[in-house]
């Protein structure tokens, strides 16, 4: 029977790539939890993704969310339309990677007899067709993932931040691509400060190539609505009642989850299963923010569900800083960094005292030059962040900005550029109020100090006293890069304080040496 001019239009449709999601619930077939083959129709996220994917993306997620049936999918359709395409599916272990051939197995089995190649090669591992396209299905191993041949089609890695060398095993993936190959690299969360969690903060943040994505459990009805449906009859029996949005009991995290659509049969599964679990398992296997699946305790110094329910009050904010059009006092040379290395939170007002902690990197591209300001409230007003400034540059911008907060009370960092920056602050630009102190020179004379000098025994002095207010709720923190670097800040069985390798905490030391300027509340009279 000849096709219609209709049919052949929308099959050629059906074939364009920006029509994958189509292609893939009209052609594909999925085993799903009842052992039944059904076609593939795409959850909300599924479909999400395969609609704003790029060539390179990372992806955050809970568990058993259908993202590598979605790679396998589109890898069946390119290796289906594009002869002698070849993808990869990286996974963790063997029974992963088993699971994931056999579900590319019943797809490849229940496609319409039209669109199906021969196979030439089918085995626990490869999956070849007569037209020269190849999809295999293999652990990382020894993570030498670059001898499969050029990778033209889909490369995707999971559970990418358990395998033992994951950035080695990135690049040499990367390595046999193509530049029209797509790469996923997709997980579930595990910490904080390794490859996979930066990767995807830079991804987020627009540093690097790749696009992040987070999905959550709260949002995928298609996968789990009769686990919840169930939890609902357990949690009766358990407890003797159901849980409702107006219950007492319910805790900040309930109430969160409420707030973001979330339904009584979904808080009463969740208790069911942090109940068997623990809270900190649930978050990372279950999060509903990607803060949460990152947060995990015995990491950062710093209480990490008080960084989440920050964040997320910060993120909440219709605008986290102020519009530049209501800054009427601030200067040409200050508006051209504002919005991006320049934030205002809370306007400089008259009479007020402010603290501004300095600390300065040497503006080639890795560590941040930082500025803080802080108001005796323990707000705070201002940030300044950049790692492309050099010291001498930068100076003139602290002086700037100090002057425009009142003339505040400076505390510049003596380590690295900070020398340049206090010497220019105080000659220069005839700066007044810089922390000083006095010290004894080798004849035990008495000498004045410029700058706030950073060692092991001041460092812990400074970020315990900014923990601890931070911690009982004394500071207003509005700057998530300040909470994104806390996250990361730890301290070594050595004793030594500091970011995880890979990440940085200049925003850190500069709020902490802010918040040290209001402690001791030292101000001189401005000449």
């Amino acid at each position: 029977m000849s096709l219609s001019k209709e049919d052949k239009e929308l099959l050629e449709w059906l074939w364009d790539d920006e029509n994958t999601s189509e292609w893939i619930e009209n052609f594909i077939y999925i085993d799903n939890k009842e052992a039944m083959t059904v076609p593939f129709g795409l959850t909300k996220q599924q479909h999400l993704f395969v609609q704003a994917m790029t060539d390179r993306n990372i992806v955050l997620k809970g568990r058993q969310m259908g993202f590598s049936l979605i790679s396998l999918a589109m890898s069946l359709k390119k290796a289906i339309t594009v002869p002698n395409s070849n993808s990869l599916i990286v996974s963790f272990e063997q029974k992963s990677a088993d699971d994931n051939f056999d579900k590319l197995k019943v797809m490849y089995d229940n496609l319409p007899k039209w669109i199906k190649p021969k196979v030439v090669l089918n085995n626990r591992q490869v999956l070849k067709l007569a037209n020269g396209s190849k999809i295999t299905c293999r652990t990382v191993g020894k993570g030498d993932l670059g001898r499969g041949g050029t990778i033209n089609g889909i490369l995707h890695l999971t559970e990418f931040p358990y395998y033992k060398s994951p950035m080695k095993c990135l690049n040499s993936a990367k390595n046999s691509c193509t530049a029209d190959a797509i790469i996923i690299i997709e997980s579930t969360a595990k910490g904080t400060g390794n490859a996979y969690h930066k990767m995807y903060i830079d991804g987020k943040s627009g540093k690097n190539e790749y696009k992040s994505f987070f999905f959550s459990w709260l949002e995928c009805p298609e996968l789990f609505e009769r686990e919840w449906d169930k939890a609902v009859e357990k949690y009766k029996a358990l407890y003797g009642r159901k849980l409702t949005l107006d219950d007492i009991d319910l805790d900040e995290e309930e109430q969160q989850i409420i707030k973001l659509g979330g339904t009584p049969k979904q808080l009463m599964w969740r208790r069911l299963e942090i109940a068997t679990v623990g809270i900190d398992k649930f978050h990372e296997d279950r999060p509903i923010t990607d803060m949460e699946a990152f947060l995990t305790t015995g990491e950062s110094m710093v209480d990490t569900k008080r960084i989440d329910s920050v964040e997320r009050s910060i993120i909440g904010k219709d605008r986290q800083f102020i519009h530049k059009l209501k800054l009427d006092n601030l200067s040409s040379d200050l508006k051209k960094y504002y919005g991006k290395e320049f934030k205002i939170y809370h306007d400089a007002k008259k009479d007020k005292k402010y603290y501004i902690g300095v600390d300065v990197a040497e503006g080639y591209g890795g560590d941040y030059s930082v500025i803080e300001v802080y108001n005796t409230e323990g707000q705070e007003c201002a940030m300044f962040r950049s790692n492309k400034i050099k010291p001498y540059q930068f100076s003139k911008i602290v002086d700037m900005i100090g002057r425009y907060y009142n003339k505040g009370f400076l505390l510049v960092e003596k380590a690295s550029g900070g020398h340049t920056v206090i010497d220019k602050l105080r000659n220069d630009f005839k700066y007044q109020r810089l922390y000083k102190y006095k010290s004894y020179d080798e004849k035990n004379r008495q000498v004045t100090k410029w700058g706030f000098d950073t060692n092991p025994k001041t460092k812990g002095l400074i970020i315990n006293n900014f923990i601890e207010m931070f911690e009982t709720g004394l500071i207003e923190i509005n700057s998530v890069e300040v909470l994104e670097e806390m996250k990361v800040f730890t301290i070594n069985d050595s004793g030594k304080m500091g970011a995880m390798n890979g990440f940085h905490d200049d925003t850190i030391m500069a709020t902490a040496l802010a918040l040290q300027g209001i402690k001791e509340g030292k101000w001189w009279r401005w000449i």
